[in-house]
């Protein structure tokens, strides 16, 4: 039984390739081009770009404004932003949106702040700042600065989005100010249109408990590996009819792996963000990036529960490759992330065999299991 291994030229070097970037927010005259990870980013056909950890898009225009670009400061893709300017080039905006860790939406701003105040000397703060207001009561926290020479203004709003951090950081002159507002409320609206839902079904369940065990029985995991290929590969056959898949969202959850091999974990949650009882492992990559899936079968699950009431849920870490399935683990119960990573990590720098598979094609199943020897 042979498996091609997933391709990770970037993985290893991913953390490192970042240096660049990890580093004071700018403006968009001072930010260099970067390469569109496809681990972060989802390009439409009609040009506009989507944060996959958040939701947020990054539209290719809104009405005068133009993207310039699209940053990211991590290669996780949970601190990201977008770069606006308006035709005439005197209203430039960047659009943030961060996942926040320990840290206070006041601690956000104070690093705000002290970036913008890092990036141009001078500035000072207007008496009438904590009423620049480009929507009402929004909870926004927000400074203005005036420019120690010219008529232009600088400026910061921060606001909670589901414990992300959206931030606007705004250089624009004062005749322009209402223009400006007017943009700002636009891409406010439109980032909790985006993003805000997202990221409120995410925050609607806590992170699940993970306290599965590795299935250490071989002739356990190969009975289980049977009956889950034969059911994937029926689900698989057209001609049978099947209830249609509940739509399902997948929430970005925290970093694993190591340095060398950088890892996102993720979980699935429904439409009324309960959980989806789905995990996956993805890598950090410029192209398309590997994803290591983690999933109980409920059918086989009703077969062992009849034998064994008290049995855990048989959870199954597998991959998708050239209308293959590829199994690389079973548990007993839902495995942890760091479980999840080491198998990931092996599977992604082609160091692992998988345990079984199942393919589907016209009719034929193709069941794979390993050698008894």
């Amino acid at each position: 039984m042979r498996i091609a291994a997933i391709g990770l030229a970037m993985l290893a070097s991913a953390a490192n390739a970042w240096a660049d970037t990890d580093a004071t927010k700018v403006q968009t005259e001072n930010t260099q081009q970067q390469s569109l990870y496809r681990s972060i980013w989802h390009v439409a056909d009609n040009g506009d770009i989507t944060n996959l950890q958040s939701g947020l898009i990054c539209d290719s225009k809104l009405g005068d404004f133009s993207r310039t670009d699209v940053l990211a400061f991590k290669p996780n893709g949970l601190d990201v932003g977008c770069n606006y300017a308006n035709a005439a080039k005197n209203i430039t905006i960047t659009e943030y949106i961060t996942r926040r860790q320990s840290q206070s939406l006041a601690d956000d701003v104070a690093e705000a702040r002290n970036e913008m105040l890092h990036r141009m000397d001078g500035l000072v703060l207007l008496s009438d700042s904590a009423g620049k207001d480009f929507e009402a009561n929004a909870g926004w926290l927000k400074e203005v600065y005036a420019r120690p020479n010219g008529p232009f203004r600088e400026g910061i709003w921060l606001a909670d989005l589901s414990g992300w951090t959206l931030e606007y950081r705004v250089s624009y002159r004062t005749d322009l100010e209402s223009t400006t507002f007017a943009a700002l409320a636009s891409m406010a609206a439109r980032a909790r249109e985006t993003a805000g839902v997202q990221l409120a079904r995410c925050a609607k369940s806590a992170a699940p408990i993970r306290d599965g065990t590795e299935v250490a029985d071989p002739n356990d995991v190969q009975q289980s590996l049977v009956m889950m290929s034969l059911i994937g590969a029926v689900a698989d056959d057209p001609r049978v009819k099947s209830e249609p898949e509940k739509p399902r969202t997948w929430c970005a959850e925290s970093e694993v792996g190591s340095a060398e091999v950088p890892l996102l974990l993720w979980h699935a949650v429904f439409e009324d963000g309960s959980d989806a009882s789905a995990d996956k492992i993805t890598g950090m990559t410029v192209g398309d990036p590997p994803a290591l899936e983690s999933a109980p079968d409920s059918l086989t699950d009703a077969v062992r529960m009849t034998n064994d009431p008290s049995a855990k849920p048989r959870w199954v870490a597998t991959v998708e490759q050239n209308d293959n399935t590829w199994f690389f683990a079973a548990y007993d119960g839902r495995p942890s992330g760091m479980e999840l990573s080491k198998v990931a990590t092996a599977v992604f720098t082609g160091k692992a065999k998988p345990i079984g598979g199942y393919s589907y094609d016209k009719g034929k199943i193709s069941i794979q299991l390993p050698s008894s020897k």
